[in-house]
């Protein structure tokens, strides 16, 4: 009986927004004894829309590989025997491809020398950085340096972390991290090029690839397959070319 009380003052309620001039009935017998017209309510009044808006920003265009690189830094975490406490991590958002270092300290020159060596000197300059607000990436000797580059520095909106794509990257970082330390964790920083390789050669299922075979064409070989390839038995042939032709004409005659 509520339930029906609670639709029926809905109604009405929905009957005099869309219709003022019809009388507001008061009881169940007025209700239905109102005109045909009266009742007739727009399904654009009865269902609002629960859709949210579109938000201003659209897809990144990515001109090629390296042409728009993210940027974050992980840490501090314990200091290792090196005196690691961070780790600076640079992402191409075209390939995924990542490139990592570990550092003392998270400041400015800190970061334009690790940025100078694994992407500048090493796969070209980048016409966009992304990163956050932080003060290693927003400060004098950062803005310096990319002004000088001509590389425009974009960051993301603040405490909204999401936003920059290595943050995925630190999240599968950190779990591996995890899995190599000991308990005085002072060793985190000792396999961090080994994490790299495992991180560049995993498939992804937004480039339908690895982003190792985006950046180099092949794919690149692990060590320990390597290994395993070396230490198989060998045939070595003798010298006398009659004694290697004649197992291989027995075999075909």
């Amino acid at each position: 009986m509520q339930n029906k009380r609670t639709h029926l003052l809905r109604t009405c309620a929905q009957i005099y927004i869309c219709n003022p001039c019809c009388p507001t009935p008061r009881t169940t017998r007025e209700f239905l004894l109102l005109p045909s017209d009266c009742c007739k309510i727009p399904k654009r009044v009865i269902k609002s829309s629960n859709q949210a808006r579109s938000g201003l920003m659209g897809q990144r265009h990515l001109e090629g590989p390296w042409s728009v690189v993210a940027a974050d830094i992980i840490g501090p975490k314990p200091a290792s025997k090196g005196g690691v406490r961070y780790v600076l991590v640079f992402v191409d958002l075209f390939t995924k491809y990542v490139e990592l270092i570990g550092l003392r300290k998270a400041n400015g020159k800190a970061v334009v020398k690790a940025m100078d060596e694994l992407t500048i000197n090493r796969w070209g300059c980048p016409r966009y950085l992304l990163t956050d607000n932080g003060t290693e990436f927003v400060n004098k000797d950062v803005g310096q340096y990319l002004a000088s580059l001509g590389v425009e520095q974009t960051t993301i909106p603040p405490y909204i972390a999401r936003c920059n794509p290595t943050e995925r990257v630190n999240r599968n970082l950190r779990s591996m991290i995890a899995s190599y330390i000991k308990e005085d964790q002072s060793d985190w920083d000792l396999h961090l090029q080994e994490l790299k390789f495992a991180l560049n050669t995993a498939h992804h299922d937004s480039i339908g690839t690895t982003p190792s075979f985006l950046n180099f064409g092949r794919h690149p070989l692990p060590a320990l397959q390597l290994r395993k390839e070396t230490e198989s038995p060998i045939e070595i042939l003798p010298n006398d070319p009659e004694r290697c032709w004649l197992p291989l004409a027995q075999h075909y005659h």
